[in-house]
């Protein structure tokens, strides 16, 4: 694996001192290398693959954003500043894209021209290469990997933070779970993943539904069909709301983390977004937009 696939996500100045640090905080597969992109506000990750002509990146972050880009350990580029690209799936339609240097070595689009709903994430896992223009640089890969690689740059993305040690009343470090652990494991979380699906995958990875389950109207004497499917399917959603139904349900872990996911729909409930609370970040770290 090339060293400059690293520095094209983070740039010099600022990956060189972290890889030499934190050995473990990137991830590799099958020719692709990615970590955490560091001073990025939304806490992202990217993931870059050798390319002719430089680097081809990919980047998600916890809030559903996916991008792509190009980069490359000799570019110049000047953060912040507009720029535009075009790409090519395989024998596919161009699409133009629109973004910005992310870093002076890497820069991040999205797509202009794409269909509604349309997102570059299925292209680039089931595509078998890549075209880009981008400033009079053309660029080629293969990605190969690219759909395991996807899921790792999610879970990296999406993963929580370690839960800060907690102090007794004469200052000590707590023992046990509290203890600077990580939460159970919620990375596996997509929007448009079947909310009965991923309610039986967090209770599985140690979350527990903050409701017992079993049919119930939202308040005595007020029925509400949408929260009673959801409580039929098994689901201890907490309330359900407007047209069509938005549902809360909540979860708690043994390390005193909270996490609240909504779903949309009531024949076919899909997760919507979700909310992670540490136990010292009582109002929340989001993890998906929360804005039902």
């Amino acid at each position: 694996m090339k060293f400059s696939l690293l520095l094209a996500i983070c740039g010099l100045a600022t990956c060189a001192p972290a890889v030499a640090q934190e050995k473990g905080a990137d991830f590799r597969y099958r020719g692709w290398i990615g970590a955490p992109l560091p001073n990025d506000a939304d806490k992202g990750c990217a993931m870059a693959a050798q390319a002719r002509g430089g680097v081809f990146v990919a980047y998600a972050n916890a809030t559903g954003a996916f991008k792509i880009g190009v980069g490359g350990d000799d570019f110049e580029l000047e953060p912040g500043k507009e720029t535009i690209a075009a790409v090519v799936f395989d024998d596919g339609p161009p699409i133009v894209l629109k973004g910005v240097a992310a870093t002076k070595a890497m820069a991040l689009f999205e797509p202009i021209n794409f269909p509604a709903g349309g997102r570059l994430e299925p292209l680039v896992e089931s595509s078998r290469s890549v075209r880009m223009t981008f400033a009079g640089r053309y660029l080629r890969a293969r990605l190969n990997g690219s759909s395991r690689a996807l899921r790792m740059l999610r879970d990296c993305a999406t993963a929580p933070q370690p839960v800060a040690p907690s102090a007794d009343a004469n200052g000590n470090a707590a023992s046990g779970p509290e203890a600077g652990e990580r939460a159970a494991d919620f990375g596996f979380l997509r929007q448009g993943m079947d909310a009965t699906q991923a309610n039986t995958r967090l209770l599985d990875a140690g979350w527990q539904v903050e409701e017992a389950t079993g049919a119930a109207s939202a308040s005595p004497g007020a029925p509400n069909p949408p929260l009673e499917a959801l409580r039929a399917r098994g689901i201890a959603a907490q309330s359900c709301e407007g047209a069509p139904p938005s549902c809360v349900i909540a979860y708690a872990d043994a390390y005193g983390n909270a996490l609240r996911v909504t779903a949309v729909g009531e024949e076919d409930p899909k997760v919507k977004n979700w909310r992670f609370n540490p136990p010292d970040e009582p109002n929340g770290a989001a993890s998906e937009p929360d804005d039902r």
